[in-house]
């Protein structure tokens, strides 16, 4: 996988809201649970990690991890038109340059208490960079700490040799991913930049 993901923020609903988004940054953002919404779901991943680049001559880039997943759905403590969550949703991390260059850490993604909802917060942590070097190391998944009730955590998923870790594919449709995906290293006999990491991404879901 190489390249960069735009963060995706997406609202699914049985009573058609409309939708936030979606966002290529979500920094410092938030958004207000819809009028008649009972249950809200959150799933949330990690940035991916980015990989390093090689230089041809048998240093190859290792791939980066992929970020960390975290979901949990809320059916008491918001007031529908009221409450409020925020959200930041973590970037992907930096390709590595041309030569034994490490790639750069994914971003952590977190959600949490905003006005008139009281939520422990979900973070979603970015997958470890891959590292440059004969060989390479790849990079780790992304942890999560999510402590709410009910919340399912998955660590992302570790780059193996040159290649990325895999994105966690959620649960829930229409956009279940995988998203946080980790950037390729450079392989090969010809010197060169490794691969950005995707970014991560929220998605709320109001029913």
């Amino acid at each position: 996988m190489s390249g960069i993901m735009n963060a995706l923020f997406a609202v699914s609903s049985g009573f058609t809201p409309v939708p936030d988004g979606p966002y290529t940054t979500g920094s410092g953002s938030s958004i207000v649970v819809p009028v008649g919404c009972t249950t809200v779901l959150v799933e949330a991943w990690g940035g991916g990690g980015g990989g390093a680049g090689g230089n041809g001559v048998g240093n190859q880039g290792g791939g980066g991890g992929s970020g960390g997943y975290s979901r949990v759905s809320f059916t008491t403590g918001f007031t529908p038109g009221t409450s409020k969550l925020n959200y930041s949703v973590g970037a992907g991390g930096a390709a590595g340059a041309s030569g034994i260059n490490d790639g750069g850490p994914g971003g952590q993604t977190t959600v949490q208490t905003g006005t008139s909802f009281t939520i422990n917060t979900i973070s979603a942590n970015g997958g470890a960079p891959g590292l440059g070097g004969s060989p390479g190391t790849p990079g780790a998944g992304g942890t999560v700490n999510n402590t709410n009730s009910g919340a399912v955590n998955t660590t992302g998923n570790a780059g193996s040799g040159s290649t990325a870790g895999a994105g966690v594919t959620g649960v829930n449709p229409p956009d279940a991913g995988p998203h946080g995906a980790g950037g390729d290293g450079k392989s090969g006999a010809v010197a060169g930049a490794g691969n950005a990491g995707f970014n991560g991404c929220v998605i709320f879901y109001f029913t």
